[in-house]
């Protein structure tokens, strides 16, 4: 498949999607563990329930966005939005990735 940035394979996206995959699994893990040191920061013990709903409905949103975004590159049936897709998604991570390592160097730090 030849298009809008390089060319892309099967064999290639299902190496990017390998690739993806580990890295959000372990950015979420990063993050699960952040959010119970927040719980403890800022003693909201007695709202646990509510602030992990918060939370929960938050991330849902996004994974309804997300699916709702690759429904319509696929409906649309063009491979230049699935990859801008695509590139939209890998740019996301390392701007994910960066905000988990600054808030953890901020803990750090204080």
């Amino acid at each position: 498949m030849h298009g809008l940035l390089v060319s892309i394979s099967k064999e290639t996206l299902i190496i990017y999607n390998f690739t993806y995959s580990i890295t959000v699994y372990i950015l979420e893990i990063m993050f699960k563990i952040k959010q119970g040191n927040i719980v403890n920061e800022n003693n909201i013990q007695n709202w646990l329930v509510e602030y992990h709903t918060i939370i929960e409905a938050i991330m849902d949103i996004g994974r309804i966005f997300g699916f709702l975004l690759l429904l319509i590159a696929g409906l649309l049936n063009n491979i230049v939005y699935f990859k801008l897709l695509l590139l939209i998604v890998t740019i996301a991570i390392p701007i994910y990735a960066t905000i988990m390592y600054k808030m953890e160097l901020n803990n750090n730090n204080n």
